[in-house]
């Protein structure tokens, strides 16, 4: 998640701070403008005015354009086509393992973050296939190449598409499936392996970086109003519940993007406590959860991961 400037400076603060004298630059430090965004009255009263979902679509920076591929880091690649709801057509990548397709210990489904386009991610993954995982990297709706618009909803209908399109490929029918979700896409994997029905094939899902709820992101980047301008459907506190999958909850304890207390607080509504891997990495960042300390988290995910698929 990013951009703490959002839809509480651009639309609350432009009406209700004119008559102040201040300017939307002088806003984000700005004492009075921090205590009116945190006040009731101006959050029910921009509830009223604006509607609550306002800030729904500001969980979302999508870009059009790659700015690098699997090639650029000397990946072999094929581009792929991902059939989802309401005749939206996804873009993605499919990277096979180090060792070939048929020799690959598993096949990774990876969902990336709020931010940019497919691009922007490949420098997560090439630990994946040098582990000989295949990895299917795709973008969502009105992200990259893909069509469609963005809409809460249509990116987990999304997500539920991209694990369907590797069950369905005959060359992987021999793996099986791991759901790995960074960031956003956590959030969205989450609701869609709870809700999906995907077979016992896919074997575990991995949130790294992620959240538990909607309202709290925005309370934390808006204050109050943005709280309450926010909607909290299909947030992943409500549904991690529902699904039976080993699940690795991944944060680093100095994430300033994403709280570690969305973690925990995620874990924390887990039916099914003895599914739930929960590592808090000491010292993270956003960016660092699996490369901080020589990439201990990343080793200690690869022998995980390795033994669930024996």
């Amino acid at each position: 998640m990013k951009r703490s400037l959002n839809f509480a400076l651009l639309f609350i603060y432009t009406l209700l701070l004119h008559s102040c004298g201040f300017s939307i630059t002088d806003l984000q430090n700005n004492k009075t403008a921090l205590h009116l965004t945190n006040s009731p009255i101006v959050a029910n009263s921009a509830k009223r005015i604006i509607g609550e979902g306002f800030g729904d679509k500001y969980f979302y920076y999508p870009h059009s354009d790659s700015s690098l591929t699997p090639a650029s880091l000397k990946l072999s690649y094929t581009d792929i086509t991902i059939p989802s709801t309401n005749n939206t057509s996804l873009h993605g990548w499919f990277l096979p393992a180090k060792d070939g397709i048929k020799k690959a210990i598993g096949t990774v489904v990876y969902h990336h973050g709020n931010d940019g386009s497919v691009g922007l991610y490949i420098t997560r993954i090439p630990w994946l296939v040098e582990a000989n995982f295949n990895v299917i990297m795709y973008d969502y709706r009105g992200y990259g190449k893909s069509t469609g618009k963005v809409t809460r909803k249509g990116l987990i209908d999304d997500a539920q598409a991209a694990i369907h399109y590797a069950l369905q490929r005959d060359d992987l029918a021999h793996t099986k499936l791991i759901s790995y979700g960074y960031s956003l896409g956590g959030a969205k994997s989450t609701v869609a392996h709870a809700e999906g029905r995907f077979g016992p094939r896919l074997v575990a899902a991995i949130n790294e970086s992620s959240f538990a709820s909607y309202k709290d992101m925005a309370e934390i980047k808006g204050g109050l109003t943005a709280k309450r301008l926010t909607k909290d459907d299909y947030s992943p506190i409500n549904y991690l519940k529902h699904t039976h999958l080993p699940v690795f909850l991944i944060h680093g304890s100095n994430d300033s993007i994403v709280p570690v207390s969305q973690a925990t607080k995620l874990k924390a509504s887990a039916s099914n406590k003895k599914n739930i891997y929960y590592w808090e990495i000491q010292g993270a960042s956003h960016f660092t959860t699996l490369t901080h300390h020589n990439n201990a988290a990343r080793k200690r995910l690869l022998s995980s991961l390795k033994t669930l698929l024996k």
